[in-house]
């Protein structure tokens, strides 16, 4: 008598809404959970709602489902989902509080404003620094007064200085314009991203793509009227190869035809500043790095017009080398 032990034969149905929401459950391992959540939203939509707040709710899951499932569910439509998040943001577990805070600030939803500024009152660490950004990103979004950031017009940049080199700057072109959107799975659920209009830089090795916004890059001139969130910045990650968003792009009105623009990291540190000038139905604006010790002498300058984004000047020069102290004098 011959025993078959032959795996049994590959499921290649499609991966229904119905799958997928039994892996994220936990009542199917057909195939990884992480896999079954990055796609929930787009094949079940809504429906997945249940699921993922459950998964994202349970203390006994492991941190990474519980971050993954949280930001599923900012990709999900309707108001169920942002309610969803902010009652998974009375948790305690810093990790998962701190993808909470971040997507509430993403989706911009002003219900959110009370629970932000409450864990930004209660912890002085970088968990307080982001959840009080996140309030600013959604006040900054919808014109709301208070939750100010630093502002770009008050701050000191980095010097270019004379050994400088150009920054290698590319236009998304062909496949990577539709796969944009899945390179980087953190974008904003705010952010229609427009791929045209978004580019790949290579700055002394390390990539980033600027991830533009579609209404931004066909209306640039909006800038001058009214507060935005343009782009964001997304980093390749040395170590794990992943790409994720780093800096978030907001613009402010400062007078006639003109703006002003920083790009902030994660917990609301201003990174680069600059201003930007409306010409007929164009932007121009140039970004410097803002001063502080290790922060490289970067020059960027930009126009948009017409959908697209131009880079027309980018250089990089010598990393800002710490303030030293005076060596203490010895007496006797």
């Amino acid at each position: 008598m011959s025993t078959n032990f032959a795996p049994p034969p590959e499921d290649r149905r499609p991966l229904d809404a119905a799958r997928l929401r039994a892996v994220v459950a936990g009542r199917s391992s057909e195939i990884p959970r992480a896999r079954a959540i990055a796609l929930i939203p787009t094949v079940a939509g809504a429906a997945a709602l249940p699921e993922l707040r459950a998964l994202a709710s349970n203390e006994r899951e492991a941190v990474g489902d519980r971050k993954m499932a949280i930001a599923a569910l900012a990709r999900l439509p309707g108001a169920q989902a942002p309610a969803a998040i902010l009652e998974v943001a009375r948790t305690r577990e810093p990790h998962v509080l701190g993808e909470a805070v971040r997507q509430l600030g993403w989706i911009g939803d002003a219900s959110a404003l009370p629970r932000l500024e409450e864990v930004a009152r209660g912890d002085r660490g970088n968990l307080g620094k982001k959840a009080s950004f996140a309030a600013a990103l959604i006040a900054h979004r919808l014109r709301l007064p208070g939750h100010e950031l630093p502002s770009p017009a008050a701050v000191a940049t980095v010097a270019l200085g004379d050994q400088v080199k150009p920054i290698a700057v590319r236009r998304l072109a062909g496949p990577e314009v539709g796969a944009f959107s899945k390179l980087i799975p953190d974008l904003p659920p705010g952010l229609k991203v427009d791929g045209p209009a978004s580019l790949h830089l290579d700055c002394a090795g390390r990539e980033q793509w600027i991830a533009m916004d579609q209404e931004v890059a066909l209306h640039p001139a909006a800038l001058a009227g009214e507060k935005a969130m343009p782009a964001v910045v997304a980093l390749r990650n040395l170590t794990t190869g992943g790409v994720s968003t780093a800096l978030v792009a907001l613009t402010t009105p400062t007078g006639r035809g003109a703006f002003s623009i920083g790009l902030y990291s994660r917990n609301g540190s201003l990174r680069f500043a600059g201003h930007g000038t409306i010409h007929g139905d164009a932007a121009e604006f140039e970004l410097r790095a803002v001063a502080r010790p290790g922060a490289p002498a970067v020059l960027i300058r930009c126009r948009g017009a017409n959908g697209h984004l131009e880079i027309t000047e980018a250089k990089l020069g010598p990393i800002a080398s710490p303030a030293r102290r005076p060596k203490p004098i010895a007496i006797g």
